[in-house]
């Protein structure tokens, strides 16, 4: 009998680190059910991926899109890939309208033109989504042309919110989708062992996830100016990057004044970095996973709001999230913080309680996926 292949497929090896968790997870819950498989991992480029082979413990083969192969499953393995918050032409509205109105034979014609073309190198039998975010995207968006043929070509999606439900519903994807949570809440496959926390009950610090966005960064100021003031009051705080390529020109504001903590680090050493994550009681970020992996080890969070999906939290996070405006940080970001702090126990309870609801949720999630392959094999 041939070795099934299966190929992960994300944002993986930029060196992002909710990204990376996701990979973590994926591989090793299909290597722990499907050790007879091999498992491959798409990446762009070489060139910002060699620290994989470190992160995952072990060589993996890789590809890009020069190649050439088919595979058995390939598997979309989680974070918020269907969404677009840029505005294109004219043209494209015009074109969305259309795709949006019958998305089926809009994925046909792709496909064939695809085949003509010789532009689908890489093919499957069974394409998976798995914790799958679906989020919106602009009625001239240049990406919504492209995302749904992806989202119609899934033969399993499951999502990891009712909003990325109500999402792929109203795209019209070929199957129904399967409600589950953020794959990051499988912390079993990924959490460092004998993680130890050095924070005294009575301590007060505070970890601020922040990150680039072209946009508008002018809230990465505003939060300086914030954490200033906090420090000036006691408090002892230390910024951390997810994504140390991408986030250059924020982290080029911060450094000057307060520690920076940077992923990947220079060892790639996962244990190190959420070692100094840990060391704090609260965790502020403008990243979806910021949060998320905060919860994971019962860190209570304030997220601002700088993309859409972080609103997804309180549904995600019932208890414990806490989801500010980007406009509410000059006026209510400290007063907030200094609020949670005066109730920073029972914030922590909340928090435990959401993680573990979650934590049951994408069990229940991985097996179901997991039946979904084996019953193909």
């Amino acid at each position: 009998m041939n070795r099934k292949k299966i190929l992960l497929q994300g944002y993986y090896g930029f060196g992002n680190l909710g990204d990376d968790i996701l990979l973590l997870v994926c591989y090793h819950n299909l290597k722990w059910h499907f050790p007879e498989a091999e498992l491959v991992v798409f990446v762009n480029t070489e060139q910002t991926s060699s620290y994989l082979n470190g992160l995952l413990g072990e060589n993996i083969r890789t590809i890009n899109y020069s190649a050439r192969e088919h595979f058995d499953f390939i598997v979309h393995g989680g974070g918020g890939v269907h969404y677009d918050y840029e505005h294109g032409n004219f043209l494209f509205s015009v074109l969305n309208r259309i795709i949006l109105n019958k998305p089926s034979w809009f994925t046909k014609l792709y496909q064939f033109y695809k085949v003509v073309k010789s532009k689908e190198n890489i093919s499957t039998t069974y394409r998976i989504g798995l914790g799958i975010g679906v989020g919106t995207f602009t009625p001239s968006s240049r990406k919504f042309y492209t995302n749904v043929p992806l989202l119609n070509g899934y033969d399993y999606l499951q999502v990891r919110d009712s909003a990325s439900v109500a999402a792929a519903i109203r795209y019209k994807t070929r199957v129904s989708p399967v409600v589950s949570t953020d794959l990051a809440f499988f912390s079993e496959y990924w959490h460092p062992s004998g993680l130890k926390k050095t924070v005294e009950p009575a301590s007060k610090r505070i970890g601020m996830v922040l990150r680039y966005w072209k946009s508008n960064n002018d809230y990465v100021k505003e939060t300086l100016d914030v954490a200033k003031s906090l420090r000036d009051r006691g408090f002892s705080i230390t910024f951390f990057s997810f994504e140390k390529v991408y986030d250059t020109p924020y982290s080029e504001l911060v450094q000057d004044d307060f520690n920076l903590v940077e992923w990947p680090l220079e060892s790639g050493n996962l244990s190190e970095f959420f070692a100094r994550f840990c060391d704090h009681d609260l965790i502020v970020s403008s990243r979806f996973h910021g949060v998320i992996l905060a919860s994971t080890f019962g860190l209570p969070s304030i997220a601002l709001k700088l993309d859409p999906k972080l609103s997804t939290l309180k549904g995600i996070l019932p208890e414990s999230a806490q989801v500010l405006e980007l406009e509410q940080i000059p006026t209510q970001l400290e007063s907030l913080i200094l609020a949670t702090f005066s109730d920073i126990q029972s914030w922590k309870e909340s928090t435990l309680r959401d993680f573990e609801r979650n934590n049951k949720i994408i069990h229940q999630g991985m097996d179901s996926v997991n039946t979904f392959i084996r019953e193909r094999l």
